[in-house]
């Protein structure tokens, strides 16, 4: 069960990171010289640039995703030691 909540904390949490690279990437706009699509415009308006509350959404999911494992963990009486009991 350890290896599965581990894989699964670990799952989740990369899964974040890399969404979080990808907000972070699309909110950095590119140099001019490198932009070859009118598709892509600097200009874009505060509504239209919604990078910081997408980052915000995905901290919390990986937070309520990680508080669900914990919790699975912790409820098997095998898996209760000191270490967890102090919070390590």
């Amino acid at each position: 069960d350890l290896e599965l909540y581990t894989i699964r904390t670990d799952a989740w949490g990369s899964l974040t990171v890399a969404a979080i690279i990808i907000s972070l990437a699309v909110a950095v706009p590119l140099p001019e010289f490198m932009v070859g699509s009118a598709l892509t415009s600097p200009e874009l308006s505060h509504r239209e640039r919604p990078y910081t509350h997408a980052v915000f959404t995905m901290k919390i999911f990986h937070h309520v995703m990680t508080g669900i494992g914990s919790f699975q963990h912790r409820r098997m009486q095998s898996h209760r030691t000191l270490a967890s009991g102090i919070g390590v």
